[in-house]
């Protein structure tokens, strides 16, 4: 087997294993086959524990492809630092899931702020240092201006959430709550997180180089519509409530989760087994043209 026969298969059957994930995730949330009680005081089944653990492999799978892409690289690399904070971001996330699934199966509805929380909020920063380095990598700005660049990017992020915040709340300075700032905080956040994906699919020129940032994309478009459908009020924590909305939310984090975890494997095997792509220690270049 050629190595692109052995690229084009591999990204076949890990797609697979994604959407065998997928379906089994959906089944166990549509049909609920796991009735018997996990934790009858918090009103959980067992259907809830599959339903978070399938969020949670998920979760590390994307992190997990993170660190093959990682390994593709030297640490003496410019790129090496993009996927070290990318990698390091997706293990942090994975860690909330997991801290998500503690509490929920512990109380049943997870109140807002938790720990969870603090997980998820903190992994927006490594990414945002992953985003900084690509852009040195492609573009080699000066410190003071990758230092301005960031600096405006969060001041408008956490402008735009308190803004949001405030019109959420009937432009009433006294309804703001902290629930209220950490789930808008989610999709101004994610949406700077799109634009940047797309900022540097562009610069990739559509390439393949563009698989893990569109995946991330699609990521990022999935979170903040489930962060906002939950400030709606309109989902719930427990499958037992056969909740439409919330079926269909759900499903479409985990499948983002998939989606970015693909296009992180698309990438390392594309480093690893395409000969028509440039080396590793040779991308920094790729990237300038």
């Amino acid at each position: 087997m050629n190595n692109q026969s052995r690229l084009s298969s591999s990204i076949w059957g890990y797609s697979l294993l994604a959407a065998a994930l997928l379906a089994l995730y959906v089944w166990v949330y549509a049909a609920g086959p796991f009735t018997r009680s996990f934790n009858p005081a918090a009103q959980v089944t067992w259907n809830d524990f599959w339903i978070n653990a399938i969020t949670v492999i998920a979760a590390g799978f994307s992190a997990f492809a993170a660190m093959l892409v990682l390994r593709c690289y030297h640490r003496s690399e410019p790129v090496y630092m993009v996927w070290l904070f990318f990698a390091i971001g997706l293990w942090i996330w994975t860690a909330a899931e997991l801290t998500f699934m503690v509490l929920n199966l512990t109380w049943g509805d997870v109140p807002v702020p938790s720990l969870a929380d603090l997980f998820w909020t903190i992994t927006y920063f490594f990414f945002t240092a992953a985003f900084v380095r690509q852009y040195k990598v492609i573009y080699r700005p000066s410190l003071s201006k990758r230092i301005l660049i960031t600096a405006i990017g969060w001041l408008s992020i956490l402008v735009m959430t308190f803004l949001v915040s405030f019109l959420a709340s009937g432009s009433d300075m006294h309804a703001i709550t902290s629930s209220k700032l950490v789930n808008y905080f989610y999709p101004v956040a994610d949406f700077a997180i799109a634009v940047v994906a797309v900022y540097f699919i562009i610069s990739f020129q559509r390439g393949a180089l563009t698989r893990p940032w569109l995946g991330l994309f699609v990521f990022a478009v999935a979170d903040s519509t489930y962060a906002l459908l939950y400030e709606s009020g309109m989902l719930t924590f427990t499958a037992s409530t056969q909740n439409t909305i919330s079926v269909l939310a759900d499903t479409i984090y985990v499948a983002a989760y998939l989606v970015l975890a693909i296009g992180l494997l698309a990438h390392y095997l594309l480093v690893k087994y395409d000969p028509n792509e440039p080396a590793p220690s040779k991308l920094d270049a790729a990237a300038k043209a």
